[in-house]
């Protein structure tokens, strides 16, 4: 096999062995469900940015507001970021007859020559700065939120003390074969977000499904110092928290009642968008454990993709390719097949042979242009 051969091998079993690890802490993760006599005290706020969601806007917000929790313990606050579609319109009927909802309108709060690069973040630090709650729920104007999600976070700010709560967040509404995969590829995020907090490896959030006491937040000086990134609500405000805590009271509220559903990507162009836009917090991020295993799995899927043609060409033989390839999919298999039997959606393996490629294609080229390429979302050019 040679030396170059070993190595690849090497990288292949240390890829198995990752997965294997991340299976194992999903699950050992906890799950956690309020007793049926806790009552809730404290007061939260939820935080929706909203940027041309006039499909989904409403379903969002009424989602939120017939959440099983008493009425004078929640606001809902959606803060609508210069909307180009019939957001604004849906969002000043909705305001009028529910007096639980707040709607924030950028365009006339910003200044006309103010120009930011993260747009997202200006408008929850607003948001954040006139909430009334205790804690701070956040999530995206595109999802579906489940009726007991409120409780759920409650629990877990009031009587397990959290600092910061991720919770799981899935593809629903699936109708092509793209975003069949995205909706397996996605779940198994989760499985690594639950399985790396669980091993105190990294920080891993989504910001459609997570909070904090707003205390917190004020005490980090909220996302001072990550605002540079366009994306990073999330991961890079959690790491700025576990710092300040020192790791205490960081949790995944693993719970099937708090999981968020949300919309997969409905193009190729906006799928490669938005997975540019995850890729680039890389840049920034703190934690060693989140780096080393991005880069091992972008190494290790460069080798492959480089094996395949350097064996198509005849200048390694074709097992060099092959062993690493087939222990990659024994390790996705057994990764894949186990979050897709808590979410109730293993038929989604009957993609997994064909989304082997796909998934090779993506990471590789993501991986690269998220770090030194530009992206456009929701209509915007963000460097």
């Amino acid at each position: 096999m040679g030396l170059y051969g070993i190595i690849v091998f090497l990288l292949a079993i240390g890829y198995l062995v990752l997965l294997l690890m991340y299976v194992i802490g999903w699950k050992l993760c906890p799950s956690y469900t309020p007793p049926s006599d806790f009552k809730p005290k404290e007061k939260i706020s939820v935080m929706i940015p909203a940027r041309n969601e006039e499909r989904y806007i409403e379903a969002c917000v009424l989602s939120i507001l017939n959440n099983n929790f008493p009425s004078d313990l929640y606001e809902l606050i959606v803060i609508n970021d210069f909307s180009e579609d019939h957001t604004k319109e849906i969002l000043n009927k909705l305001v009028k007859t529910h007096r639980n909802l707040k709607v924030l309108h950028l365009e006339e709060i910003l200044p006309e020559d103010l120009v930011l690069n993260s747009y997202k973040k200006y408008a929850l630090n607003l948001a954040i700065e006139q909430a009334s709650g205790k804690y701070i729920l956040t999530s995206d104007a595109d999802c579906l939120i489940p009726e007991n999600w409120l409780i759920h976070f409650s629990y877990m700010f009031e009587e397990l003390k959290a600092n910061f709560v991720t919770a799981p967040v899935v593809f629903h509404d699936e109708h092509s074969v793209l975003e069949k995969f995205q909706t397996l590829d996605f779940m198994g995020m989760m499985c690594v977000t639950g399985a790396s907090l669980h091993w105190k490896w990294a920080a891993m959030s989504n910001g459609a499904n997570l909070g904090y006491p707003k205390s917190v937040f004020k005490k980090v000086n909220g996302f001072h110092g990550v605002d540079q990134k366009a994306s990073g609500d999330d991961l890079l405000l959690m790491e700025k928290i576990l710092k300040h805590t020192n790791n205490e009271n960081i949790f995944f509220l693993k719970s099937k009642e708090a999981v968020v559903k949300t919309i997969p990507a409905r193009s190729l162009n906006e799928f490669f968008n938005q997975r540019v836009r995850w890729a680039s917090k890389s840049q920034v991020y703190q934690g060693w454990g989140i780096k080393f295993a991005l880069a091992m799995v972008l190494l290790f899927n460069l080798l492959i993709l480089f094996n395949f043609f350097a064996a198509l060409f005849q200048i390694i033989s074709w097992k060099v390719f092959l062993i690493p390839f087939v222990l990659k999919m024994i390790a996705d298999f057994i990764f894949l097949g186990s979050i897709s039997q808590y979410f109730s959606r293993t038929e989604l393996l009957l993609y997994f042979f064909p989304a082997q490629v796909w998934h090779l294609l993506y990471i590789c080229s993501v991986g690269i242009w998220g770090n030194i390429g530009s992206y456009e979302w929701k209509g915007r050019k963000v460097e």
